[in-house]
């Protein structure tokens, strides 16, 4: 099936918050996830209703799975995943073996990822790329990264946007380009150089979080994903795709 055929588009259970935000002929997918919203359930269960899909999730598989509006069985496989308070685009797949192929990519790193990042910001931002060790620790359900000594490596490049000043104080927007996928990476590569994003509710400035929430009704992490770009040959056909989420409506309020 094609792609473009709109009455699959349109019968995609997506959550009441999530977005359509391109896709391509070949079985590319991809959406304006909702901050607040899940990737997936966390154990093989009809989704709930917070989750991107409003469907059957498949934990081995990685992989939604619903019937449209004829009952043609129809799927939906993730090749990447964003923490539930980070917004915007996720890409995934409509078959597998082009999901297969997908994940081989975000492996090589030949994927391009821009996200935006609201910050504290009191001092000289360095742009460039920064490079840091980081170590995971998990205790029940609860994970926590740390810089550390020894750990996994995380690279990160990053730009500076915009700097200016709020009824918070100095803030400034800047765009992270992630090269390894580490997790929590861009909030703790930001929380170490006295960076916190805005709304981060483990890693950040919690006395700046309670001001934000009163100035600017932030109840959110500001941490979106701007863009995916992909140039590279998929099922034997050469493509150059890119999806975009609009900057959320928050981070305007607060840049304004």
């Amino acid at each position: 099936m094609n792609i473009t055929d709109q009455e699959y588009l349109e019968g995609i259970p997506l959550d009441r918050d999530c977005k359509l935000a391109g896709f391509h002929p070949l079985g590319l997918l991809a959406f304006d996830k909702a901050s607040g919203v899940k990737t997936h359930p966390n154990s093989e269960q009809k989704a709930p209703s917070r989750t991107l899909l409003r469907c059957r999730y498949d934990l081995a598989q990685e992989k939604y799975s619903w019937a449209d509006r004829k009952e043609n069985h129809r799927e939906f496989f993730l090749v990447h995943r964003l923490d539930s308070p980070t917004s915007g685009v996720i890409v995934g797949s409509q078959n597998r073996k082009l999901a297969e192929e997908l994940k081989n990519l975000f492996a090589r790193q030949q994927i391009f990822k821009a996200y935006y990042a609201l910050v504290k910001c009191n001092a000289r931002i360095k742009e460039g790329v920064w490079s840091d060790l980081l170590e995971k620790s998990v205790h029940g359900s609860h994970i926590r990264v740390s810089s550390a000594n020894k750990g996994v490596t995380a690279i990160t490049e990053v730009k500076m946007l915009k700097a200016f000043q709020s009824a918070c104080g100095a803030l400034a927007l800047i765009e992270l380009r992630p090269k390894t996928g580490r997790t929590h990476q861009l909030r703790v590569q930001c929380a170490k150089r006295n960076l916190p994003i805005l709304g981060d509710r483990t890693y950040g400035d919690f006395s700046l979080n309670r001001n934000l929430e009163k100035n600017f009704k932030l109840k959110r992490l500001c941490l979106h994903s701007a863009n995916v770009s992909i140039k590279a040959t998929l099922l034997n056909e050469a493509i150059d795709w890119k999806a975009e989420a609009p900057i959320p409506e928050i981070f305007r309020r607060i840049i304004s």
